[in-house]
């Protein structure tokens, strides 16, 4: 009785009729619920700001800049932080730290950044002169122009290049015509490049823009730039870029009521410079010979280019600048510099062998001085990260400046020089036997 009773309630047509299991299916709906205002959290998490151009996200929330030299990033632990200062002691023999300036100021050209150059050379044409027009040449922009030039010269269609007889209409016409000529073999539709699938490349590539229709500009994506020393930078780079700002401390502005002294100037030169930065804006600074040429060092307050430098670093360590300051070691006293290098967040000196009294040893005859690392920026950490040694070679050539570590040769191994240095003893020694047996044989008187 309860199954027939069943089956006819199975099969009844009417109202009463049981629903199939398809209308059983879950129905999601979006669940609403309205949060106080006090309660929302999500407008008070910041958001990220893009990142500048030429920077690059780093540990313990750092960003990075490059210096321009690759070497050097890579003793700086890969590059130099924002908010940090950079003091390099120059060296009296050699111009080692006016290149590695030259380097930073370039690579921040090359990278769309604004740029400030601080020196005291008696005018603002003099410095622009020795400095900012001489900066090095551009091999990384000069190779993306030579590839811009040689993919607008490439044809695209006709001609006798093989590459300009690949078809360049979507992929989806190219497939749907093949593929229609094509078996189905009861599965979905083969791939008809699925043998010569290295021309896959081709078929959706871009028709190159007309000639001349290309900006000029060099944007450049690189974090560090090639550069070359024995050619200056080119015209059109420094025409894309944002000029450098000149900055001659030794010159009394026009219009100031009251004089000021050189380091209240080159403060304010970078705190405006500070407050006129674009958003999304990088600043670089650079500080030629700190003060030495100005009479900074031998006035009554010795003390005030410290407490300058003290102020800079902490009025550039929440915004995006970096500073490269160049110290002329010999004329500045030993104490000053001590205490400089406890407020530098980097220190570097530099050291050549022009100026050594004694003959440099064979094994450094490849190396034009010694890199000394004297402090490392670490921000927001306890310690720096440290290479293997502190002391490293500096290499010059004509076109680049190369920092490597000290190596000896392989045991065993000597240098020409080695061989040479051998032989002049020998004859020396050969020498000093024959005056001898000549002062024996001689009859004393």
């Amino acid at each position: 009785m309860i199954k027939t009773s069943r089956a006819r309630l199975l099969n009844t047509r009417g109202p009463y009729r049981m629903a199939s299991l398809s209308s059983f299916r879950r129905i999601d709906r979006p669940v609403t619920t309205s949060v106080p205002k006090q309660y929302d959290i999500s407008s008070s998490i910041p958001t990220v700001p893009p990142r500048a151009p030429g920077t690059k996200p780093w540990i313990n929330g750092n960003t990075l800049i490059s210096s321009g030299n690759r070497d050097l990033d890579s003793v700086l632990g890969g590059g130099i932080c924002l908010g940090t200062v950079t003091l390099v002691e120059e060296d009296r023999f050699s111009d080692h730290a006016l290149v590695l300036s030259k380097y930073f100021l370039a690579q921040g050209v090359s990278g769309m950044h604004q740029c400030l150059v601080i020196g005291a050379e008696g005018s603002k044409a003099a410095l622009q002169k020795t400095f900012v027009v001489q900066l090095p040449f551009d091999l990384t922009y000069k190779k993306n122009q030579q590839e811009q030039q040689e993919r607008e010269d490439r044809p695209c269609t006709g001609g006798s290049d093989p590459s300009s007889a690949l078809p360049t209409r979507p992929l989806s016409t190219f497939s749907r015509e093949l593929g229609d000529s094509l078996p189905s073999v009861g599965g979905p539709r083969h791939d008809p490049l699925s043998i010569a699938w290295q021309y896959r490349k081709y078929i959706n590539t871009p028709t190159p823009p007309p000639r001349g229709s290309a900006s000029t500009a060099p944007a450049s994506s690189s974090f560090c730039n090639s550069y070359d020393l024995s050619r200056d930078i080119q015209p059109e780079v420094l025409a894309a870029a944002a000029p450098p700002v000149v900055v001659d401390v030794s010159e009394e502005e026009e219009g100031q009521q009251e004089p000021s002294s050189a380091c209240s100037r080159v403060y304010q030169s970078v705190a405006s410079a500070i407050k006129s930065l674009p958003e999304n804006t990088v600043l670089r600074v650079v500080i030629k010979s700190f003060l030495t040429k100005t009479g900074a060092w031998a006035s009554a307050h010795e003390g005030e280019p410290l407490l300058l430098l003290h102020s800079l670093r902490r009025l550039i360590r929440h915004h995006p600048v970096a500073i490269f300051v160049t110290l002329s070691a010999h004329h500045v006293p030993q104490r000053q510099r001590r205490l400089l290098a406890r407020v530098a967040d980097t220190v570097l000196e530099l050291q050549s062998f022009a100026g050594h009294r004694h003959r440099t040893a064979p094994e450094f005859e490849a190396f034009a001085g010694f890199l000394h690392i004297k402090a490392l920026q670490h921000l927001n950490a306890l310690a720096p990260i440290r290479g293997p040694s502190n002391k490293l070679g500096v290499k010059r050539d004509r076109r680049k400046l190369h920092i490597e570590p000290l190596h000896l040769p392989p045991e065993g191994v000597r240098t020409l020089t080695e061989d040479v240095e051998m032989q002049k003893r020998g004859r020396r020694r050969k020498e000093e036997r024959g005056g001898d047996r000549g002062e024996r044989g001689k009859p004393a008187v």
